[in-house]
């Protein structure tokens, strides 16, 4: 026994008739008339509100907040005394490295020179005898 289930809005479309309906969905239309002039007339009364002007061709700034800039420098303070503090760490640890293993070469050097002394006194001791 199946049952039989009516036709939804997907199984009636056909592909191309789903491809043209996208097309024209998407299609480039043509700006409204005074599209430009309304935007600029906005920008005008955005910086007659904020009292900044622009000269012709030049961008709107705004000013940051004093809280921002003050972010945005203690951001950048600690950028930069971290890494100079990593940097003077690292050049610890490297130096101190470098003393490590001038400690061990001493110390072999050391050892050979008392194995050396060591055997001389040794043969000197057994030719007493």
């Amino acid at each position: 026994m199946s049952q039989r289930r009516s036709p939804g809005p997907l199984d009636v479309l056909d592909v191309k008739d789903v491809d043209e309906r996208l097309r024209r969905a998407l299609r480039r239309t043509p700006a409204p008339p005074r599209l430009a002039d309304s935007v600029l007339a906005r920008v005008l009364e955005a910086q007659d509100a904020t009292g900044h002007r622009a000269r012709s061709g030049q961008a709107v700034r705004t000013r940051w907040p004093v809280w921002r800039l003050t972010a945005v420098a203690a951001s950048l303070l600690l950028a930069v005394a971290s890494g100079a503090y990593y940097s003077h760490r690292r050049s610890e640890e490297v130096r101190a490295a470098e003393a490590a293993r001038d400690v061990r070469i001493a110390l072999e050097i050391t050892s050979e020179k008392l194995n050396h002394v060591q055997q001389k006194v040794r043969a000197l001791g057994a030719r007493q005898f």
